[in-house]
Protein backbone atom coordinates (compact mmCIF):
# COMPACT_ATOMS: atom_id res chain seq x y z
CA UNK A 1 0.00 0.00 0.00
CA UNK A 2 1.22 3.47 -0.86
CA UNK A 3 -0.01 6.49 1.07
CA UNK A 4 0.43 9.92 -0.47
CA UNK A 5 -1.33 13.25 -0.20
CA UNK A 6 -3.50 12.02 -3.10
CA UNK A 7 -4.86 9.25 -0.88
CA UNK A 8 -4.06 5.58 -0.33
CA UNK A 9 -3.44 3.22 -3.23
CA UNK A 10 -3.49 -0.53 -2.50
CA UNK A 11 -0.63 -2.55 -4.02
CA UNK A 12 -3.11 -4.43 -6.21
CA UNK A 13 -4.06 -1.16 -7.89
CA UNK A 14 -0.47 -0.28 -8.76
CA UNK A 15 -0.93 -2.54 -11.78
CA UNK A 16 -3.52 -2.39 -14.48
CA UNK A 17 -6.19 -4.95 -13.50
CA UNK A 18 -5.88 -6.84 -16.78
CA UNK A 19 -2.07 -6.66 -16.79
CA UNK A 20 -1.02 -10.36 -16.67
CA UNK A 21 1.97 -9.81 -14.38
CA UNK A 22 3.23 -12.55 -12.09
CA UNK A 23 1.93 -11.62 -8.60
CA UNK A 24 5.34 -12.41 -7.11
CA UNK A 25 6.84 -9.41 -8.95
CA UNK A 26 6.64 -6.35 -6.74
CA UNK A 27 7.16 -2.66 -7.43
CA UNK A 28 9.97 -2.49 -4.91
CA UNK A 29 13.72 -2.85 -4.87
CA UNK A 30 16.52 -0.69 -6.21
CA UNK A 31 15.22 -0.19 -9.75
CA UNK A 32 11.55 0.31 -8.91
CA UNK A 33 11.63 2.02 -5.53
CA UNK A 34 8.38 3.66 -4.51
CA UNK A 35 10.34 6.05 -2.30
CA UNK A 36 11.47 7.93 -5.43
CA UNK A 37 7.93 9.02 -6.24
CA UNK A 38 6.69 12.49 -5.34
CA UNK A 39 4.37 12.33 -2.33
CA UNK A 40 2.48 15.57 -2.96
CA UNK A 41 1.37 17.68 -5.87
CA UNK A 42 3.80 20.51 -6.44
CA UNK A 43 3.94 23.09 -9.23
CA UNK A 44 6.90 21.14 -10.70
CA UNK A 45 4.93 17.87 -10.74
CA UNK A 46 1.85 19.61 -12.16
CA UNK A 47 4.02 21.14 -14.91
CA UNK A 48 5.57 17.76 -15.71
CA UNK A 49 2.19 16.01 -15.89
CA UNK A 50 0.76 18.78 -18.10
CA UNK A 51 3.76 18.69 -20.39
CA UNK A 52 3.63 14.90 -20.50
CA UNK A 53 -0.06 15.01 -21.46
CA UNK A 54 0.79 17.28 -24.38
CA UNK A 55 4.13 15.95 -25.64
CA UNK A 56 4.51 12.57 -23.99
CA UNK A 57 3.02 9.13 -24.17
CA UNK A 58 2.96 5.69 -22.60
CA UNK A 59 3.51 2.49 -24.53
CA UNK A 60 0.48 0.21 -24.51
CA UNK A 61 1.95 -2.67 -22.51
CA UNK A 62 -0.91 -5.06 -23.22
CA UNK A 63 -0.62 -4.62 -26.98
CA UNK A 64 3.18 -4.89 -26.81
CA UNK A 65 2.94 -8.06 -24.72
CA UNK A 66 0.55 -9.60 -27.27
CA UNK A 67 3.10 -8.95 -30.04
CA UNK A 68 6.45 -9.55 -28.31
CA UNK A 69 5.61 -11.54 -25.15
CA UNK A 70 7.53 -8.87 -23.21
CA UNK A 71 6.32 -6.19 -20.84
CA UNK A 72 7.71 -2.76 -21.63
CA UNK A 73 6.71 0.04 -19.27
CA UNK A 74 8.12 2.68 -21.60
CA UNK A 75 7.49 6.41 -21.57
CA UNK A 76 8.40 8.89 -24.27
CA UNK A 77 8.57 12.66 -24.09
CA UNK A 78 9.55 14.54 -27.24
CA UNK A 79 10.16 18.13 -28.29
CA UNK A 80 11.65 19.90 -31.27
CA UNK A 81 13.77 22.14 -29.02
CA UNK A 82 16.78 20.64 -27.25
CA UNK A 83 16.69 23.23 -24.47
CA UNK A 84 13.11 22.25 -23.60
CA UNK A 85 13.88 18.53 -23.46
CA UNK A 86 16.88 19.32 -21.21
CA UNK A 87 14.51 21.13 -18.83
CA UNK A 88 12.15 18.14 -18.85
CA UNK A 89 15.09 15.74 -18.33
CA UNK A 90 16.21 17.71 -15.25
CA UNK A 91 12.64 17.87 -13.97
CA UNK A 92 12.29 14.11 -14.47
CA UNK A 93 15.49 13.59 -12.48
CA UNK A 94 14.31 15.85 -9.65
CA UNK A 95 10.88 14.19 -9.49
CA UNK A 96 11.78 10.51 -9.94
CA UNK A 97 15.43 10.22 -8.95
CA UNK A 98 17.12 9.24 -12.20
CA UNK A 99 18.24 11.01 -15.35
CA UNK A 100 17.18 9.43 -18.65
CA UNK A 101 19.48 10.14 -21.61
CA UNK A 102 18.41 12.55 -24.33
CA UNK A 103 18.13 10.99 -27.77
CA UNK A 104 17.35 12.55 -31.10
CA UNK A 105 15.78 11.54 -34.33
CA UNK A 106 16.41 13.32 -37.60
CA UNK A 107 13.15 14.30 -39.29
CA UNK A 108 14.58 15.98 -42.35
CA UNK A 109 17.67 17.90 -43.29
CA UNK A 110 18.40 20.29 -40.44
CA UNK A 111 15.37 19.22 -38.36
CA UNK A 112 15.52 16.97 -35.31
CA UNK A 113 13.19 15.79 -32.61
CA UNK A 114 14.74 15.40 -29.18
CA UNK A 115 13.28 12.92 -26.74
CA UNK A 116 13.76 10.97 -23.55
CA UNK A 117 12.50 7.41 -23.54
CA UNK A 118 12.85 5.89 -20.05
CA UNK A 119 11.58 2.44 -19.16
CA UNK A 120 10.45 2.43 -15.53
CA UNK A 121 7.59 0.39 -14.12
CA UNK A 122 7.12 2.59 -11.05
CA UNK A 123 6.86 5.89 -12.95
CA UNK A 124 4.66 4.23 -15.60
CA UNK A 125 2.13 3.03 -13.03
CA UNK A 126 2.37 6.31 -11.10
CA UNK A 127 1.25 8.19 -14.22
CA UNK A 128 -1.46 5.66 -15.19
CA UNK A 129 -2.92 5.14 -11.71
CA UNK A 130 -2.46 8.45 -9.91
CA UNK A 131 -2.86 10.81 -12.87
CA UNK A 132 -5.09 8.54 -14.99
CA UNK A 133 -2.98 8.90 -18.14
CA UNK A 134 -4.12 6.30 -20.66
CA UNK A 135 -1.51 3.97 -22.18
CA UNK A 136 -1.28 3.85 -25.95
CA UNK A 137 -3.04 6.37 -28.19
CA UNK A 138 -4.46 9.16 -26.05
CA UNK A 139 -5.89 11.78 -28.41
CA UNK A 140 -9.53 11.03 -27.62
CA UNK A 141 -9.08 9.85 -24.02
CA UNK A 142 -7.39 12.77 -22.26
CA UNK A 143 -8.96 14.66 -19.40
CA UNK A 144 -7.59 16.90 -16.68
CA UNK A 145 -6.58 14.61 -13.80
CA UNK A 146 -8.67 14.87 -10.64
CA UNK A 147 -5.50 15.59 -8.62
CA UNK A 148 -4.78 18.69 -10.70
CA UNK A 149 -8.36 19.96 -10.47
CA UNK A 150 -8.49 19.66 -6.67
CA UNK A 151 -4.85 20.71 -6.17
CA UNK A 152 -3.59 23.95 -4.72
CA UNK A 153 -4.22 27.10 -6.71
CA UNK A 154 -0.51 27.44 -7.52
CA UNK A 155 -0.72 24.27 -9.63
CA UNK A 156 -3.39 25.82 -11.86
CA UNK A 157 -2.15 27.78 -14.84
CA UNK A 158 -4.63 29.16 -17.33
Amino acid sequence: MVTTSYGTVPNAELMLPSFPLDPSVKLTGNKHSLSNLPDKLTPALAYFVGYFYGDGGLKDIQRTFAKTRRFECKLIIADEFEIQIKIIQKLFQNLFGFKPPIRYERISKGERTYYINPTNKTVYFFLTNIFELPPGPKSDRLKVPRQILVGERETHTF
